[in-house]
């Protein structure tokens, strides 16, 4: 169910009054939010609320077998409890690609008799199956180190938690002790909660004026027959994609974020004007920020060891964590090698920063060096955006080759397509202001006039758009 339509919105009304109606009662509250997430949940199919289904029960039987089990015998648990998240996610999400790369590596050493009988799946696409998994498997984690958990929830608050309808599809990744404590402790300052009206415009703005216009007049065309456009119109899609996918998932998270406020819950940011990064890990830091410290925690540090055993190490690290970043996106050759070069990166940074460390220059202190670092960040972050949104690696690398050709030849772009990046670009850079005096303007407003400019405000947004929203572009990861 997309929140951009009218099916989402005579679905939510009724939502809220029932959730904030139940908040007298623990155990009515957490029933009501679980008959709301399977009843969003289940019009993606069946088979979403089957996996969605053994995924939360493992999550709680696991989080009851490490509370009655002393510290040296937990980890069989975690263990088989993980892996199986992990088996039902390769299952539905990467059995085609394991089959492909099987076949290739059966050409290549001459077994092709012996991999014949392997097949393509027919299994059919589960949405937001990367973002439940992920925190159940944060969640068996929590309860196993017994820090932030100190003892396992119960079924009601486990289902609703991994459930919750406004974060299920494309997060934000919360974690379970957030989410839990939020129950007893809804939002109550009047003045938050109508600030969640705020974020759900500035998220129908983000996907349906900027996202979807890019998307329709630029980049799925660049993208669909590169050979067509000019090196310049290929700039100006490059360009445009990276605007588009931060608009689409931003505001993606914008409405997630003012929906999970109007049902009493504080969601965790996942963007903070990413593309004024000017080193990778900055990037890292304000992009997909619940995925990037997931990854962090429960990958690079706790599985993987972090930076505790060597720098060698250290550095293998973050390549892998940022390789299964990339392969958490899809199972196709582009998400890997997307994630692999921000590893690459990653990896490189980190190297110049530990000589920096140890040589301080000065000049790396100047405000020319810190612009020519923003400048070389975003353009590799763009660059590599090619492979992320690319069919394949071989279209992906016609794109590139047409862009450095310099060609005049080939269709143009149209104009408006620089004005929608460049607002794009000036939302990185005084997005937070405007919607800090956007607040200031709100609390000056009794609540029927805001109730009012609210409506004409999302109308005059869904009227500017395109007749007919696209999906939003993480709905299929």
């Amino acid at each position: 169910m997309n929140f951009v339509t009218t099916q989402f919105v005579l679905f939510f009304l009724p939502v809220v009054v029932l959730c904030w109606y139940t908040r007298c009662g623990r155990a009515a509250h957490l029933m009501a939010l679980c008959i709301c997430n399977y009843f969003f949940y289940a019009q993606t199919g069946k088979w979403g609320i089957a996996v969605l289904v053994a995924v939360s029960t493992t999550a709680y039987l696991s989080g009851l077998l490490l509370a009655r089990k002393k510290i040296k015998k937990r980890f069989p648990t975690v263990f088989v409890s993980v892996g199986f998240c992990v088996l039902l996610l390769a299952i539905f999400k990467y059995h085609d690609f394991m089959v492909d790369m099987a076949k290739d590596c059966g050409v290549m050493l001459g077994l092709s008799d012996m991999i014949k009988g392997l097949t393509n799946s027919h299994f059919v696409s589960i949405a937001g199956i990367s973002f439940f998994t992920f925190q159940a498997i944060s969640y068996i984690a929590d309860v196993y180190k017994g820090e932030k958990i100190k003892k396992p929830y119960s079924l009601l608050e486990v289902f609703a938690y991994i459930s919750f309808f406004p974060t299920i599809m494309s997060g934000p990744i919360m974690r379970a002790s957030d989410f839990v404590q939020q129950v007893d402790h809804p939002i109550t300052d009047s003045a938050e909660i109508q600030q969640g009206f705020l974020l759900i415009l500035s998220g129908l703005f983000k996907k349906v004026v900027l996202s979807s216009y890019l998307s329709e007049h630029i980049v799925r065309q660049v993208f669909a027959a590169p050979e067509s456009y000019s090196s310049a119109a290929i700039a100006v899609g490059i360009y445009g994609y990276a605007i588009q996918i931060f608009c689409d998932f931003s505001g993606y998270t914008d409405l997630a974020l003012g929906v999970g406020r109007l049902l009493g819950y504080r969601l965790p940011p996942n963007f903070n004007s990413p593309y004024l990064a000017t080193n990778l890990k900055d990037f890292w830091n304000r992009w997909h920020i619940s995925l990037s410290s997931w990854l962090r925690d429960y990958l690079y540090i706790a599985a993987l060891g972090g930076n505790r055993k060597g720098k060698t190490r250290t550095y293998v690290n973050l390549l892998l964590t940022m390789l299964i970043g990339g392969l958490w996106h899809g199972g196709a050759w582009t998400f890997v090698i997307w994630g692999g070069l921000h590893g690459l990166g990653l990896v490189i940074y980190h190297a110049f920063a530990a000589y920096q460390g140890k040589h301080p220059s000065r000049w790396l202190q100047q405000p020319w060096a810190k612009a020519l670092a923003w400048l070389l960040t975003f353009h590799f972050v763009c660059l590599l955006w090619v492979f992320f949104r690319a069919d394949s690696v071989d279209m992906a690398l016609t794109v590139l080759g047409r862009l450095a050709e310099g060609s005049a030849e080939g269709s143009g772009f149209p104009l408006f397509a620089l004005a929608a990046i460049g607002i794009g670009i000036c939302i990185q850079q005084w997005g937070k202001d405007v919607m800090a005096l956007c607040v200031r303007w709100q609390a000056m407003l009794p609540w029927q006039a805001q109730g009012v400019g609210v409506g004409l405000a999302a109308s005059v947004i869904m009227a500017m758009g395109p007749e007919g929203v696209l999906p939003f572009i993480y709905f299929r990861f």
